[in-house]
């Protein structure tokens, strides 16, 4: 069950702002959830200005309509 009190809202946050957040306000073990579950996709657009967690690989959006064969790459940080 999650902790009301530790329920929080963000709009246009940077990544480090939100690194810092999670860091300082969260154990660093603790698993990262999108959407309740804890695979997810990340994406950043092509001038590294923007990044986006997210629950669905977006295969079928507009940005990656030519990728399509293209092998999704794993965020691998556990040995």
């Amino acid at each position: 069950m999650y902790d009301v009190k530790q329920r929080r809202s963000a709009t246009n946050i940077t990544v480090g702002e939100f690194c810092r957040y999670l860091l300082e306000n969260v154990p660093a073990d603790a698993v990262f959830h999108v959407g309740g579950v804890s695979h997810f996709y990340l994406h950043v657009d092509e001038d590294n200005k923007a990044v986006s967690v997210d629950d669905s690989d977006l295969a079928c959006e507009e940005d990656y309509v030519n990728w399509n064969e293209h092998t999704i790459k794993s965020i691998n940080v556990r040995s």
